[in-house]
């Protein structure tokens, strides 16, 4: 039915998505989060030193070490930081690198005035993941690549991240943009992987 409806009626595949959609949220009611989480302070004047930076991604290793679940991140600062001076930031930063051609994939800036959550993510390789966000992974993969700010706004950044007990890809990604919804980031796009 849907390959069929490729070019033409795309409105007759609108029940078949609200059935989809009620199944889910059948799903999201058995949906857990393992009490385990994983909370840890990054300090990113540190991320140069290599013993720093190893000892944060190996602790996100063993912590998701056996388990190949859905994870949900959110890095978040304590104090609220305004929307400009992030912006500010991850401009200079990206410029920084495209004038030595070194560019990196850096999330967009979201409207918000000011806000306590930076961004929000989801994983299956939460280890991998915290790489390329700290700033040592791929340069095409957007991500925050903190090592790379001219400066950051507060002395630490929280990184918070929560397991989830389904192998469900849907269900995960409505829980992220969910808390996208409600923690109101200011770096990152609504959506996922």
């Amino acid at each position: 039915m849907i390959a069929a409806n490729v070019h033409g009626d795309w409105p007759a595949l609108l029940p078949g998505f609200a059935a989809h959609v009620v199944e889910a949220a059948e799903r999201a009611k058995s949906l857990r989060v393992d009490e385990q989480m994983l909370q840890m302070s990054i300090i990113p004047t540190r991320l140069d030193d290599a013993d720093y930076r190893d000892a944060l991604l190996e602790r996100a290793r063993v912590w998701r070490e056996g388990r190949d679940q859905s994870t949900i991140y959110v890095f978040s600062y304590g104090d609220l930081v305004s929307q400009y001076l992030i912006s500010t930031l991850r401009n200079a930063a990206d410029a920084s690198l495209r004038s030595i051609g070194e560019a990196r994939a850096f999330p967009k800036c979201n409207a918000r005035g000011e806000g306590h959550c930076l961004y929000v993510g989801h994983s299956y390789k939460i280890e991998t993941r915290l790489r390329d966000h700290l700033g040592f992974g791929a340069a095409s993969t957007s991500s925050l690549h903190l090592k790379h700010w001219d400066g950051h706004p507060l002395d630490d950044i929280t990184f918070t991240a929560h397991r989830l007990s389904t192998p469900d890809k849907l269900l995960a990604q409505f829980l992220e943009e969910y808390l996208w919804d409600e923690l109101k980031p200011l770096l990152g796009k609504r959506g996922g992987n």
